[in-house]
């Protein structure tokens, strides 16, 4: 399995390996995310996949609100912009927001982020 549950954050243990970042499929991710209703997360790939339109670069954590650009994140916020750079990476595709509606997870869930991905 390519995450383990870490405090309120998944945990991708291949981040360390740069090389395994490219084996994790993103729509396999997607898919993993929405099954098992981590709205949080995919939010916040949704919000990095679109920054990059923005042409903004500066990664906001969701814990403290704030850009972390010139101060050393503690672990937890530093495993958040890790996580945020690896969506960075991934599109999302038109299939991704398709399979939405046809992934077993909560109404909410599926509310949430078509919610998220129209603004």
């Amino acid at each position: 399995m390519f995450f383990v549950r870490c405090s309120q954050m998944v945990h991708f243990p291949c981040l360390t390996d740069e090389r395994l970042k490219t084996r994790i499929e993103p729509d396999v991710a997607w898919k993993y995310l929405l099954f098992n209703n981590r709205e949080d997360m995919l939010i916040t790939w949704i919000s990095a996949y679109y920054s990059k339109f923005e042409e903004s670069t500066d990664i906001v954590t969701r814990s403290s609100g704030q850009t972390c650009t010139n101060k050393k994140p503690d672990a937890e916020v530093a495993e958040e912009i890790q996580i945020q750079r690896l969506f960075l990476l991934w599109d999302i595709t038109q299939s991704m927001i398709d399979s939405i509606c046809d992934v077993c997870c909560m109404t909410r869930t599926k509310e949430i982020v078509l919610d998220h991905l129209s603004r």
